[in-house]
């Protein structure tokens, strides 16, 4: 299954401090009616695995639930928190 979901007001506050990895300072975009935001990650450019928190405020879940698209499915309420 694929799917897309619209996003918009894409920002981004990021370093390249020669270690091989991109910092993320601050970051966010819109989408499904609220806002995802990633703080202060450390992002490996040589494709090793690294984890970091994504914040949520706000994610529609109907919204973004109807974007796969799979008959019957369907989702109420608002995600807020990390992810």
């Amino acid at each position: 299954m694929r799917f897309a979901l619209p996003m918009r007001d894409l920002g981004l506050a990021a370093e390249l401090p020669g270690d091989g990895t991109m910092k993320i300072v601050q970051g966010g975009l819109s989408v499904a009616g609220g806002k995802l935001s990633v703080v202060n990650a450390a992002v490996p450019l040589d494709g090793r695995q690294q984890n970091f928190t994504v914040g949520a405020a706000g994610i529609d879940l109907g919204t973004l639930i109807a974007q796969a698209k799979v008959p019957g499915l369907a989702a109420t309420g608002r995600l807020s928190g990390s992810l």
